[in-house]
């Protein structure tokens, strides 16, 4: 063909300068580096924070399901456990336990005999004029023993000072040595008598003393107000009187992994009971990483996740409900807490972890498992924009081939121009 034939044929010739121009503007948008989007969908870096969003909400998923199901080596959920709980909490409260070695103390019965409270040596000073001045202008010196140990503390007055300064000054430096002495200082002001007194305290016996100034002697905090004694009690398991034990202190520990806080004398039993707050907790993480899918989700355009999300809640709507979780008009999962309360005593939290029990919450919990893993494995998978990016991509290896083959036979009529 020649270009005289080109441009007798009026057909070649339009079908010729289409050509030319389709040529023409792949080359200048070609020559663009945004003409196939550098920043489309699937290459964004919003869309690259989408994915890791939705990745990391699964993660989360994952995690709290494995804490409600007891996934791992020691299983400690608070569903298959049981918690200590104080028959008398006036006497004594649980402060914490280890449930490891709590599973394996074997403890059929047990009871805790409080004989005597710990209290600390309180040394109460005097109540002197709080805008007063009794302390002589120029150095003081206290001495503090405990244990043989004697610390040192020094202040000045001066004559601007008042009562409640010193008091205050001398309480300061004493409390700057407490990691070391175990004695805590305090000013109490009254405000009816317009007067302030310095107390000094500790869980141990201690002395206090001085050679320099009439610092003890203003305060009169060298009394003894009221003697340091040890907690006495006994805890007694299995049938058995324990041993008497003691504690400077009313934080104690019970042993097999018990800690406690004596309240006062008497007798209370220590009773093996569901974990009721754990499994709360633990509920209460699994809605929150629901809601955390459903936002990353619905951040990425919403799409197969977020539908999927919302298939789940309504499929198992009526198990969730009985835990005191509902769905509302936003597609959030809420908890109604009173309802979950009265759920957690009747003991339905227990049955809505259950693996084995149909038709329960275990079939919500396993879906959102398969769930969570399959988008933490490929987030790509449940994203929208993922779907248009690669049918974008599609579309652009498509148009490259294709104007390939016209640019190689656009050579064949340039040859003829």
């Amino acid at each position: 063909m020649t270009l005289n034939n080109i441009n007798n044929n009026p057909n070649i010739r339009v079908g010729f300068n289409n050509f030319i121009h389709s040529r023409d503007l792949f080359r200048s948008r070609t020559a663009n580096s945004d003409f196939f989007g550098s920043n489309t969908a699937g290459t964004s870096p919003d869309f690259r924070a989408n994915l890791t969003a939705m990745s990391n909400s699964a993660n989360a998923m994952i995690n709290s399901i494995n804490t409600i199901l007891g996934v791992g080596r020691d299983n400690n959920s608070p569903f298959n456990s049981l918690v200590p709980v104080s028959g008398d909490a006036d006497t004594l409260t649980i402060r914490s336990h280890d449930s490891n070695r709590l599973r394996h103390a074997n403890i059929r019965d047990m009871s805790v005999e409080v004989l005597q409270l710990a209290q600390n040596q309180v040394n109460r000073g005097d109540a002197l004029a709080a805008d007063g001045l009794d302390f002589g202008v120029g150095n003081h010196h206290l001495a503090i023993t405990v244990d043989g140990r004697q610390f040192d503390i020094n202040v000045s007055v001066s004559a601007n000072d008042t009562n409640r300064d010193v008091q205050n000054r001398i309480a300061s430096a004493i409390n700057q040595r407490t990691g070391s002495t175990g004695v805590e200082a305090s000013v109490a002001f009254d405000s009816a008598t317009g007067r302030s007194t310095l107390s000094l305290q500790s869980e141990g016996e201690f002395s206090v003393s001085s050679n320099a100034g009439n610092a003890l002697a203003a305060t009169g905090v060298g009394a003894v107000t009221q003697n340091a004694q040890n907690a006495q009690f006994r805890v007694n398991r299995n049938g058995f009187t324990g041993a008497l034990q003691t504690s400077r202190t009313n934080d104690v520990d019970l042993g097999f992994g018990i800690s406690a806080t004596l309240r006062s004398t008497g007798t209370a039993e220590v009773n093996m009971s569901r974990d009721i707050t754990g499994q709360q907790n633990a509920l209460r993480g699994m809605v929150n990483s629901f809601n955390d899918m459903m936002q990353a989700a619905r951040d990425a355009g919403g799409g197969r996740l977020e539908r999927e999300l919302n298939s789940i809640a309504r499929t198992f709507a009526g198990a969730l409900n009985r835990v005191g979780i509902f769905t509302n008009q936003s597609g959030w999962l809420d908890i109604d807490e009173d309802r979950m309360q009265q759920s957690a005593e009747r003991g339905d939290l227990d049955r809505f972890a259950a693996r084995d029990s149909f038709g329960s919450g275990a079939n919500f919990l396993n879906r959102m498992e398969r769930l969570a893993n399959n988008v933490s494995r490929n987030p790509q998978a449940f994203a929208p924009q993922e779907n248009a990016a690669l049918s974008g991509r599609r579309m652009n290896a498509n148009f490259f081939n294709q104007i390939n083959r016209l640019n190689n036979a656009g050579m064949l009529f340039d040859a003829f121009m």
